[in-house]
């Protein structure tokens, strides 16, 4: 399964190679539907 998009918590083409391993997924949408969404978030995203 493919996402349409995924939001990390972090920028990982600018930050040590090291930091990539510790980037954490916040949201990952597929289809226009929020399938995940780690903490607190965007509210009315999800059904």
């Amino acid at each position: 399964m493919l996402a349409d998009i995924v939001v990390l918590d972090r920028d990982v083409l600018t930050i040590p190679a090291a930091g990539i391993l510790e980037t954490q997924v916040v949201y990952t949408i597929l289809n226009g539907k929020l399938l995940y969404h780690r903490g607190e978030g965007f509210p009315g995203l999800a059904d």
